[in-house]
């Protein structure tokens, strides 16, 4: 079960936290990504810090947002680009028009 594996447990608040930011629910997207970030945090699990940080960034204001991506990225940059897939989601989101 996610409780005996704690990465497990990550991943599960990550999507979930997903699930809640794309209907528009950003305490609990907040609350689950943040969640996902500690855990990941606590086991060490670098390589998926990273992307816990910039899935946090989608659902805080700014500057807190920018200041996730920038911690992110400087991760990112450490670890020698991976996940590569990471890369495009570094980028701030696009100003609306």
């Amino acid at each position: 079960t996610a409780h005996a594996d704690p990465l497990l447990l990550s991943f599960t608040w990550r999507h979930l936290a997903g699930l809640a930011l794309r209907d528009g629910e950003l305490a609990e997207a907040r609350h689950g990504f943040a969640e996902s970030l500690r855990i990941r945090e606590e086991l060490g699990y670098l390589v998926g810090t990273a992307p816990a940080l910039a899935a946090l960034a989608d659902a805080e204001p700014e500057p807190e947002a920018t200041r996730l991506r920038a911690e992110a990225t400087r991760l990112f940059r450490l670890l020698g680009g991976v996940p590569s897939w990471l890369a495009h989601h570094l980028q701030p989101p696009a100003a609306a028009v």
